[in-house]
């Protein structure tokens, strides 16, 4: 039982490692960040270098995926998100999962928005970070998600699955948002108590602060 736990593990930590390097160099270049990338075979970790080969940091992967897992996770797990799903046309219901939504993102800081997206692709609950603090959005700017790879993936996965987008720049009108926000997507499939599918839970992720600690280390060597 451990061990096929272990293989699973590994094998989304090697699948997590295969969507984050290359987003990782696409969002390097727009930063400016000159860097080669290198990953020691069973260890998981990303060694970030410069040109003079010095490592400025290392990235532990599996910490990061199970960080952002363990959030999704207790979510998921909420009595907040439970009731919305079986009642989604109560306010209450709704006004519980946004708090629940704005609680993390206030909580954990890395995280640009958090959403349910109903199986019509339709956004049903969003919250934004903004600024310090958080903002609920309003029901008429809600967007229909159904054409994005992340939502399409998403509705096929069963219960207990998980999938982790690609890294890439946020757009804004069409244009690559500035200053640059590169975001990875965690989705998880969305099931009542009679085991209908709902939807998907949607955290984008913020690398940022990642990306912060490479340029910080480089300026220091």
């Amino acid at each position: 039982m451990m061990d096929s736990k272990n293989k699973r593990t590994k094998q989304m930590s090697k699948n997590f490692v295969m969507i984050f390097v290359p987003g990782l160099l696409i969002v390097a270049i727009f930063s400016g960040i000159f860097i080669n990338i290198n990953i020691e075979n069973g260890k998981d970790i990303i060694k970030i270098r410069q040109q003079n080969n010095s490592v400025i940091v290392s990235v532990n992967v599996n910490s990061i995926f199970e960080d952002i897992n363990s959030d999704g996770n207790i979510i998921m797990n909420s009595s907040e998100i439970k009731a919305y799903v079986n009642n989604p046309g109560d306010i209450t219901n709704q006004n519980e999962l946004k708090r629940i939504f704005a609680n993390m993102m206030t909580s954990k800081k890395i995280y640009d928005s958090i959403r349910f997206i109903g199986v019509d692709g339709n956004e049903k609950v969003r919250v934004n970070g903004a600024g310090n603090g958080t903002i609920a959005v309003a029901d008429s700017a809600l967007k229909n998600q159904g054409e994005q790879i992340y939502v399409v993936e998403g509705m096929k996965l069963n219960r207990g699955e998980i999938y982790i987008s690609p890294m890439d720049l946020s757009i804004k009108d069409d244009e690559v948002e500035t200053p640059i926000k590169p975001l990875m997507r965690l989705v998880m499939p969305v099931f009542s108590d009679q085991n209908e599918r709902q939807g998907i839970l949607v955290l984008n992720y913020l690398a940022k602060n990642m990306l912060n600690q490479i340029e910080n280390d480089s300026k220091s060597n």
